[in-house]
């Protein structure tokens, strides 16, 4: 799905946002933002299924990996954060 697409434009950009404001609306937060986490994941695979694995992949090393190497609270130590830096994020990136 592009963003200029008919599609895009006039079914799924209003019904997220609708959906999203609705959920909010009625304080339920944490519905509303695993709906966008979900439709965010529905528009980068609409076109091709194994997208979806390489986001997934993404979002894991981008969520588990700093917590592995550093507990909240204490400095955040730095060969992990260069190990980080250096080498999960540009691999990251050529995923992309």
């Amino acid at each position: 799905m592009q963003f200029n697409s008919y599609i895009f434009i006039l079914a799924f950009l209003p019904f997220t946002l609708t959906a999203y404001y609705q959920l909010n609306k009625r304080g339920w937060t944490p519905l509303a933002k695993a709906l966008l986490l979900v439709m965010s994941l529905v528009f980068y695979s609409y076109l091709n299924l194994s997208y979806l694995y390489i986001i997934g992949a993404s979002i894991f090393l981008n969520y588990f990996f700093p917590g592995c190497c550093w507990t909240p609270g204490e400095p955040f130590p730095k060969k992990a954060a260069a190990l980080y830096c250096h080498c999960f994020k540009p691999a990251d990136t050529v995923l992309f």
